[in-house]
């Protein structure tokens, strides 16, 4: 399988690009999935269905990630959406996948 940049991309001093994963790989799906989480509807012009909406004062809901992975996503299944607070400013997503079949 051919490489694709990492995300978030990255620069290196000397302004070659800092990392990349091997495309279709679980790194790759795990990037993907982070970019879904971390982007708000409306925010892609183009794409203005990509995202998930703003779980700030709320819930961060399964079902929210995986009607955008069916669409914009990457060929998973979405098994586990767990939240874990880190700090009283700092919440961590984790989300169980396993690659090859999208999620129904």
């Amino acid at each position: 399988m051919p490489n694709v940049l990492s995300y978030p991309f990255r620069l290196t001093p000397d302004g070659r690009h800092a990392v990349v994963v091997q495309q279709d790989s679980d790194v790759d799906y795990a990037e993907q999935l982070a970019q879904i989480v971390l982007t708000r509807p409306g925010e892609r012009e183009l794409a203005p269905d990509f995202g998930v909406p703003d779980p700030a004062f709320g819930s961060l809901d399964v079902s929210d990630v995986v009607a955008v992975v069916q669409v914009h996503g990457p060929p998973v299944t979405i098994h586990d959406l767990t939240r874990e607070e880190r700090s009283d400013t700092i919440e961590e997503v984790l989300i169980s996948f396993s690659g090859g079949v999208v999620s129904e």
